[in-house]
């Protein structure tokens, strides 16, 4: 298993970072290197809700399995490359004196230990990716977004 962990410190209370995490559906509005994203099930929030994710030419559906409001949000990845058996993007809100730490950590398994390397190099990969997300959701929170 292969994990990469980025976190900042956001300048708001937790609930207003949950706020906008939470509206699952709605990471286009915040997220930059998304280009489209929808609601394939009927629950638009917590275990089960599903979220389809188009960046470029790259889909991806992502289906939560962790919903603890207002501090974890966990959710699967789907479609990436089958050397892949799980990737996992998780949340965590915790409140400080500063606002809202939050730290967003993926988790890559391999299928088997051969591919361990490609799991290193595709956490590593998603983790740039995070970082971005968490710049995103920051300036989305601090301008207002969380409501």
């Amino acid at each position: 298993m292969a994990e990469v962990t980025r976190s900042l410190t956001i300048a708001a209370p937790r609930k207003a970072v949950w706020a906008v995490l939470a509206d699952f559906d709605r990471i286009v509005d915040w997220a930059h290197d998304v280009d489209h994203s929808c609601l394939l099930t009927d629950r638009a929030s917590g275990v089960g809700a599903v979220r389809r994710i188009q960046q470029g030419a790259n889909t991806v559906t992502e289906t939560v399995v962790d919903w603890d409001e207002p501090t974890r949000l966990a959710y699967r990845i789907d479609g990436l490359p089958r050397l892949l058996r799980r990737v996992i993007n998780r949340w965590d809100l915790a409140e400080d004196e500063d606002g809202t730490r939050a730290s967003l950590t993926v988790e890559v398994v391999p299928v088997r230990p051969p591919a361990t390397v490609v799991a290193r190099l595709a956490a590593w990969m998603v983790g740039r990716v995070n970082a971005r997300m968490l710049s995103n959701l920051q300036a989305e929170v601090e301008r207002g977004g969380g409501r």
